[in-house]
């Protein structure tokens, strides 16, 4: 079936005629420019209604005129496309329906519109949106040239999707210009949508699967995970660069601090006492040492920020994966820096000693006092390696590592029976009494903190050991303060 409309409307100084017929499910569309005496001779060849309307016929409205059921749908006027009918119009009445400045004007009666197909492209899912860009975007293509057509006229043809980004382009129906929509556009000042998701996936140890895993429950289109990896790149290249600089500011301060105090060796360098500890990638549980990535950092006492951090790993999964099929591995960026032979354990003191080793070349600063744990083998390498030429390393006791210490000792006692010699109902007592001894030793720490540090280290040596006197009620040794 074929249905002419001619439509008509002013845009500007310009008028528009539409010529709009459907057949075979299709929509076909032809606009001419043409001048106000040119459409209404074109229309006059169409319908001779309009020949003795046409002085009378508004122009700022757009009026709809359906042919007659005996007109043939083809038209021979200038500009105009024509399209032979494919089946006989069913009879339509126009009757009159309201007139305007005296003239009657005909208008289609038919109960159910003719439907206009539509090939626009359904979405399916959620966004993510930048709502600000996003309605500027929708404002700037509202009333576009050069017909001036609304954005309700324009229907989704194509969605391009970029990670989390999404282009939507979208087509007009009357002028047919096509035009894209951006779900967000990226600025100096902010991040753009698929790094912050991918550093906020690396934020809480996450990864590709775990951002899926999300995303799906939101009924978001993921990315996929080469451009996961290609993001999760650049954000570890960026985390690194900052870290390194946050470092460098940090040393930069504590080396103007000790130069104020007046720490510094026969050869100018400031001194410095620094934190140090290392943690793994694996818990040994006091057993299984055999974790195959370590990590260690140094911070500075006095402004509690990073001075060094150092990571060594046994394993490469690609290198791994080589070796296996015989292969050479291909060319990638290889994190294994530990040999696969030696002990985890040793990770924790080789990664101090490059720390200690590279501060001079690094910030111009050495660090002479260290504060660790209990652990003898970081500082027999520091003296064995020994980075600083004229400057000896002093190594402080870590006060909540000897509380651990403390504790642990105090544990075994209550659980070994050292071949039947303690008996169950003293171990029992003293595993109960934990907590309290432990208590005892925090509270004479507490109370010697205002006394001179050279008597309080005899104070508080014979307050630790009438601890366990104390607790079991024995309090003839006990001070006044106890």
């Amino acid at each position: 079936m074929s249905v002419p409309y001619q439509i008509f409307t002013k845009s500007s100084s310009t008028y528009i005629f539409c010529y709009v017929f459907q057949c075979r499910r299709k929509e076909y569309t032809t606009v001419i420019s043409k001048n106000y005496h040119q459409i209404i001779s074109c229309l006059q060849n169409l319908d001779p209604v309009i020949a003795s309307t046409s002085k009378s016929i508004p122009l700022h409205r757009t009026t709809c005129i359906p042919p007659k059921p005996s007109e043939p749908v083809a038209s021979t006027s200038e500009g105009i496309s024509s399209h032979p009918p494919t089946s006989t119009t069913p009879k339509t009445s126009v009757p009159v329906a309201s007139t305007r400045n005296g003239i009657a004007l005909p208008q289609a009666t038919s109960t159910s519109p003719i439907p206009v197909t539509s090939s626009s492209l359904m979405l399916e899912g959620r966004r993510i949106v930048d709502v600000h860009s996003f309605i500027a975007q929708i404002q700037k293509i509202d009333d576009h040239l050069p017909f001036h057509c609304s954005f309700k006229d324009m229907t989704v043809i194509k969605e391009c999707r970029k990670g989390l980004n999404s282009c939507i382009t979208l087509k007009c129906k009357m002028c047919n210009i096509e035009k894209s929509l951006w779900t967000n556009v990226s600025n100096e000042k902010t991040m753009d949508v698929n790094t912050s998701a991918v550093s906020g996936t690396m934020s809480t140890g996450g990864g590709h699967s775990q951002l899926e895993e999300v995303l799906s429950c939101l009924y978001i289109p993921c990315m996929s995970y080469n451009t996961f990896r290609k993001y999760h790149d650049r954000v570890a290249d960026a985390w690194k660069e900052t870290a390194e600089r946050s470092m460098e500011m940090a040393a930069e301060e504590k080396k103007h601090e000790a130069i104020k105090r007046g720490d510094v060796d026969a050869d100018g360098v400031p001194l410095l006492m620094v934190v140090a500890d290392g943690c793994w990638a694996k818990r040994s549980y006091r057993t299984n040492y055999n974790s195959l990535s370590g990590v260690a950092a140094i911070v500075g006492y006095h402004t509690k920020k990073v001075l060094y951090v150092g990571v060594k790993n046994k394993y490469c999964t690609i290198c791994v994966r080589a070796e296996r099929l015989g292969k050479q591995a291909r060319e990638h960026t290889c994190f294994k820096n530990w040999g696969t032979q030696q002990s985890s354990t040793s990770m924790e003191a080789a990664l101090i000693a490059e720390g200690f080793s590279s501060s001079e070349k690094m910030y111009g600063v050495r660090y002479n006092r260290l504060i660790a744990d209990g652990d003898s083998s970081v500082y027999k390498t520091l003296l064995d390696r020994r980075p600083y030429k004229n400057t000896s390393v002093l190594k402080i006791e870590c006060r909540n590592h000897l509380m651990r210490n403390y504790c642990n000792k105090i544990r075994e006692i209550a659980q070994t029976s050292n071949r039947g010699r303690n008996p169950i109902m003293l171990r029992k007592k003293i595993g109960d009494r934990l907590v309290r001894l432990r208590y005892a030793v925090t509270k004479a720490v507490i109370h010697k903190e205002n006394v001179d540090k050279l008597k309080s280290v005899e104070m508080l040596k014979e307050d630790i050991l009438n601890g366990p006197n104390h607790v079991f009620g024995d309090h003839s040794k006990c001070k006044d303060y106890f």
